[in-house]
This record gives C-alpha cells, sequence and structure tokens, in this order.
C-alpha cells in the first residue's frame, strides 16, 4: 500500500465529521443520505469514518461528482462541505505545503 501522511488521514477525517455533522443536522440517517445521493451505504459509511474504503482504509478522498451528490442531498454548496478543510489550510499554511511538497509525481 502507498504511504499515506499524517495529513491526508486529517483530511479525510475532517471531511467525514463535516458530512456526519450536517447528517445529523437533518435528522438523517446513513441509509437516508445513501439511497438519496445515490451510493452504497458501506461507502457512505466508509467517508464518514474518513476512509475511502474499508479494504484499503486509505482517507476520503470523494470525487467532485460525489460532492455534488452530497451537497444537492444535504440542501448545501461544495463550499459548505470543504469549508473545514479551508480553514484547516489558511490555519496551517506551512504543514500544507510540507504536505503538497512531499507528494511524489505520477506521470
Amino acid at each position: 500500500m502507498d504511504y499515506v501522511s499524517p495529513f491526508e488521514r486529517q483530511l479525510g477525517v475532517l471531511f467525514g465529521r463535516t458530512v456526519r455533522k450536517r447528517r445529523l443536522q437533518l435528522h438523517l440517517t446513513q441509509q437516508d443520505v445513501a439511497l438519496a445521493a445515490r451510493m452504497d451505504r458501506s461507502h457512505y459509511q466508509a467517508m464518514e469514518a474518513g476512509r475511502s474504503d474499508r479494504k484499503t482504509n486509505r482517507p476520503a478522498n470523494p470525487t467532485l461528482n460525489t460532492l455534488v451528490r452530497l451537497a444537492i442531498v444535504f440542501q448545501c454548496t461544495i463550499d459548505d462541505l470543504l469549508a473545514p478543510i479551508v480553514r484547516l489550510m489558511n490555519d496551517y499554511p506551512e504543514e500544507v505545503h510540507e504536505w503538497f511538497d512531499s507528494l511524489e509525481f505520477k506521470s
């Protein structure tokens, strides 16, 4: 398995907390969200846990398509779903740049 930095894991967990908080605010179950967003329930559950799936344990990294569907279900914007991550990036710019610089280019 490829190395995953602690920062990438933190991003996944932060996204998971964000969608969980929004789901609870709307009094929805994970099954409600998964059905409305047309995704597998186990995939949504893993996303709330900050993972892309249970097998690989990779951090959550939703596609743009997934973000659009979740924003529709949660009656919010994609900006709302990513706002905590943007705040993290603004609060810790040096760590963000260190993480980015550590990424390997894959062609």
